[in-house]
């Protein structure tokens, strides 16, 4: 589903389609075929969710359905989060539908208030939830993620709703929360109450920083979510080597194509009048600025060896220190601060 809302924006924006068309389509398609396909499918792909996948009993969607059994018993909340989210987003690219728009809060709000039941006030938020009795399914260690995903249905919900009931179980659940995950020298959260060293990884980083957003957009001022995203872009990004190459979106704006057809003749210039001296350090300056053009350390997905193509690419995890105490002082905080790539 959510990559189907991605292409269908694509389709939907004529400017970005436009140096693909040819007498007026798209791969033998005009675009609006193109659109009217992907719409049926998104379609298709939102009722059999609705019809597959919600207990209309208990008000939750089921991580599970099998034709000859129905409708399982049980959800995940980090995929409850993910469903919400990719619900969120469907009304979000079809804001004029209002038969749509209304089915999309029934949903959530359902869900949302499915939860709040289910909790009962308590402040850990389990692992996921067994439909009919509302029964806690809990792991060995208590979660970050499983936090952050009930606050990001909260205030999904209150987004819809906007009478402060959801955003006051948000804030109470931040409130609990921070404490337990935040390490204060590593300056991100733990992934696991307690854990020394936490394993990131794309989906795990991409999770905070969808959470930040939506803090940001309902709860403006619990935190300072710029300076929030900002560290975990540095500690895990970049510090860790979670993203191993990048491209122009986040700062290696040229291709070496560009060089050669604009810089190329500057640096011969350099070369033939700078000297034997200076021959060496030329060749280097012009090397380290086409390979890493923004000088943050990552190279540019075409620099940065054959293992990683030529695409931007992102490792499968890195581990990244996060100290239970804070170190301040003891003279150990470069060694507590240290990360590792797996």
């Amino acid at each position: 589903m959510e990559g189907l809302l991605y292409l269908y924006e694509l389709l939907a924006n004529d400017a970005l389609m436009k140096p693909f068309m040819v007498n007026g389509e798209v791969e033998g398609r005009k675009l609006d075929d193109w659109r009217a396909l992907v719409r049926r499918a998104i379609d298709v792909v939102f009722t059999t969710i609705g019809t597959e996948h919600f207990d209309t009993v208990t008000g939750s969607f089921a991580g599970s359905y099998q034709p000859n059994k129905g409708i399982g018993n049980r959800i995940v909340i980090d995929d409850i989060n993910r469903v919400i989210n990719v619900l969120d987003k469907l009304a979000s690219v079809f804001p004029d539908d209002a038969n749509l728009q209304d089915q999309v809060h029934k949903y959530t709000l359902s869900q949302a208030a499915f939860i709040k039941k289910a909790q009962g006030g308590k402040n850990e938020i389990p692992r996921g939830y067994m439909l009919k009795n509302d029964a806690h399914i809990t792991g060995l260690m208590r979660e970050f993620s499983n936090a952050i995903s009930y606050i990001s249905i909260m205030l999904v919900a209150e987004n819809i709703v906007g009478d402060g009931r959801y955003k006051a179980l948000a804030e109470k659940q931040f409130k609990a929360m921070h404490k337990v995950f935040w390490s204060e020298v590593a300056k991100v959260y733990r992934l696991s109450a307690g854990l020394k060293v936490s394993t990131y990884t794309g989906a795990s980083f991409a999770m905070v920083l969808e959470w930040l957003r939506r803090m940001d957009a309902v709860m403006p001022g619990v935190i300072d979510v710029n300076k929030y995203t900002k560290n975990y872009i540095e500690v895990v990004l970049k510090n860790s080597g979670l993203l191993q190459s990048e491209g122009p979106a986040t700062g290696e704006v040229h291709q070496p194509e560009y060089y050669i057809e604009n810089e190329i003749d500057d640096l011969y210039v350099r070369l033939r009048d700078g000297g034997v001296e200076k021959l060496a350090a030329s060749i280097e300056e012009f090397i380290s600025h086409v390979s890493d053009q923004d000088g943050d350390g990552i190279l540019g997905a075409r620099f940065s060896g054959y293992k990683t193509g030529g695409a931007p690419v992102i490792t499968m995890q890195v581990g990244v220190t996060t100290p239970v105490i804070s170190g301040v002082g003891t003279g150990r905080e470069g060694e507590l601060q240290r990360n590792y790539g797996f």
